[in-house]
C-alpha cells in the first residue's frame, strides 16, 4: 500500500485555502474535513447542496454538505467547479478522488508514491 499526499489549492470567489490533500484511488469523491467547514465557507462557493454519501464498511448512506468550489489546483492543473463533501474526523485536510485525477490527467504511480 503506499500513501500519496500533494498540497492543493481550492479556490473559491472571495479567495483561495492551500491544503495537503491524501491522493485516494479508491474515494468516490472528493472531501473535505468539516471541521475546516468554516474555512472553506469564506473564500466562496459557486453553490451548495446535500449529497448522500455512502459510510465505510456499510451499506448506510448519510446526507452531507457539499460544496462547489471556484477551482482546485493540483500542480499546474486546475479543474473548474470542483465539488467537495465535508465529512467527519479526517486525518487530512481533503481528500481527492479518482475522477478528479482522471479528468486532470493524472498517474498514480504506487512504486515512486506519486502522481504523475
Amino acid at each position: 500500500m503506499s500513501i500519496i499526499t500533494e498540497f492543493i489549492e481550492i479556490i473559491g470567489t472571495n479567495g483561495s485555502k492551500k491544503v495537503e490533500a491524501l491522493i485516494d484511488t479508491g474515494a468516490e469523491g472528493n472531501y473535505i474535513d468539516r471541521r475546516r467547514f468554516n474555512e472553506f465557507e469564506k473564500i466562496g462557493t459557486l453553490g451548495f447542496h446535500e449529497t448522500y454519501v455512502s459510510l465505510p464498511g456499510s451499506r448506510q448512506k448519510q446526507f452531507k454538505p457539499a460544496f462547489i468550489f471556484k477551482e482546485v489546483k493540483i500542480r499546474n492543473a486546475i479543474l473548474s467547479e470542483p465539488e467537495f463533501i465535508f465529512v467527519d474526523s479526517l486525518d487530512y485536510d481533503a481528500i481527492i478522488g479518482v475522477e478528479v485525477l482522471q479528468i486532470m490527467g493524472f498517474l498514480v504511480d504506487m512504486r515512486e508514491h506519486q502522481l504523475k
